[in-house]
């Protein structure tokens, strides 16, 4: 599977540090760092980076639900615990750089087998104004390529973020619990 490329607009590395200080400057609650900071924000550079981002741990020390839960019931993933960064505890989903990581659980293991992580990179309504990667266990249901990635790139176009990330999560408020392309905010 191939990286789906940022929409125009997006937010380069440049503007999310700006947009960032501006948050932190309006709110004495939101991180003081920038946007490029990994202990704030995941990498938007595609699975390498994500995975090693992931590897890091830099979402632990974010704000997570306790423990891992059962799946939502439109969720293909199975057991999941969530974690959300200080940008979208302080501010919500609706902020550029909100993100989150979904750990996927598989059976009763205690380690996640699989990650789902989630960034918005623009201000807007739709799947396009977020960043969407998921390496899914070797067993899910989930459509997947050898390595386990289900998706990698920004909710337009016709890539799986955009075939299956967007589709669902514009569901969070509609009758399911969450809001802004996010179910769960720990």
């Amino acid at each position: 599977m191939t990286a789906t490329p940022p929409p125009a607009g997006a937010r380069s590395s440049a503007a999310n540090a700006a947009a960032l200080a501006a948050v932190a400057c309006a709110c004495a609650c939101a991180p003081a760092s920038d946007a490029d900071d990994p202990s704030i924000v995941p990498p938007l550079a595609g699975q390498e980076a994500t995975e090693a981002w992931l590897a890091e741990g830099h979402h632990l020390a974010w704000t997570c639900e306790p423990a891992p839960r059962a799946p939502l019931a439109l969720s293909p993933h199975g057991r999941a615990r969530a974690c959300a960064n200080p940008v979208a505890v302080a501010l919500g989903p609706t902020r550029v750089d909100a993100s989150y990581v979904l750990e996927l659980f598989e059976g009763a293991a205690a380690a996640p087998a699989g990650y789902g992580v989630q960034r918005r990179t623009l201000d807007g309504e739709g799947g396009d104004a977020w960043y969407w990667y998921m390496r899914v266990p070797p067993g899910s249901a989930t459509i997947h390529d050898a390595t386990g990635l289900a998706a990698d790139g920004w909710g337009f176009g016709d890539g799986p973020a955009a075939t299956y990330c967007t589709p669902c999560h514009q569901r969070a408020g509609d009758g399911q619990p969450g809001a802004a392309f996010v179910f769960v905010v720990p």
